[in-house]
């Protein structure tokens, strides 16, 4: 390869642009010079081990779409990946509007690792920062701490939250389940939860209560499929195990994306024409 086919990014730049509320919410926390550096390098050495792979496999690639994919594909204006950066936007918005300002340094790490993962496992990260966002809203919770207290032996509970109106303290983890289709979607909750639940416990009876939130990542057809299972009352019901939830946008009026993040039975409503779902 020719030093003048070697392409430069600055993916700081490129997110300010797109996600600006991002860097609000970091403030004086934002990355230092030498990681956005080490960010720019992997991105690099990602797209020309993508491009050495399509052209080992006769011009043929198929990849998990990463952060960076969404903004590329929101640069070319593709209508599902710009709803989707957009709902970032929004959902870093909200976080700096609803969090404090000493609660906002405890989800610096959860941001970067939205930014270091170059698959589709940075949706994880955004699903925990999602549910956190719906926890604070109206400050119904306080953020207490992130990774800090211990449901069992050395297994750490995602979010620790104060209930503002009990005053009672609240462990929260979150699980993102990725689905492709709807086949044996029951059964393939219940075996992804119950897994969840034993990890965290270490399959021990001697664990602090904690809720496991389960957050899906899927096509609209699947999330239509599971929405009729919890509406039609055969939704997968374990102990502190809530109902799923989940990501979708809508166009709305002028052809702008209504966002909606919530609970799956209630995830679509009446008449809206929903987004492509982007992968």
């Amino acid at each position: 390869m020719k030093d003048t086919d070697k392409i430069e990014v600055d993916l700081e730049q490129q997110l300010q642009f797109y996600m600006p509320s991002m860097f609000r919410l970091l403030a004086d926390r934002n990355l230092k010079k030498r990681q956005w550096k080490k960010l720019n390098k992997k991105f690099v050495d990602e797209h020309y081990k993508r491009v050495s792979l399509y052209e080992t496999n006769n011009n043929y690639l198929l990849v998990e779409a990463n952060f960076y994919d969404l903004i590329n594909a929101t640069m070319r204006g593709e209508k599902s990946a710009y709803s989707l950066v957009g709902y970032f936007d929004i959902l870093f918005k909200a976080l700096d509007k609803n969090l404090l300002p000493e609660e906002k340094v405890m989800v610096r790490d959860t941001i970067y690792s939205t930014l270091i993962h170059f698959d589709h496992q940075f949706r994880n990260f955004i699903g925990e920062l999602a549910v956190l966002c719906n926890a604070v809203d109206k400050r119904r919770y306080s953020l207490l701490g992130v990774e800090k207290d211990t449901i069992a032996q050395n297994k750490t509970a995602d979010f620790t939250l104060l209930d503002n109106n009990t005053g009672k303290k609240e462990l929260v983890e979150v699980v993102n389940i990725h689905l492709d289709n709807s086949n044996y979607l029951k059964e393939t909750l219940i075996n992804k939860l119950t897994e969840k639940f034993a990890d965290k416990t270490c399959n021990s009876s001697d664990y602090k209560r904690f809720t496991l939130v389960p957050v899906i990542w899927a096509p609209v057809a699947v999330l239509q499929d599971l929405r009729e299972l919890y509406k039609s009352g055969n939704g997968v019901a374990i102990n502190d195990i809530n109902e799923p939830v989940a990501y979708c946008a809508f166009s709305g009026p002028n052809d702008l994306p209504i966002y909606r993040f919530c609970p799956i039975s209630s995830l679509f409503p009446e008449g809206q024409i929903f987004v492509e779902w982007i992968d």
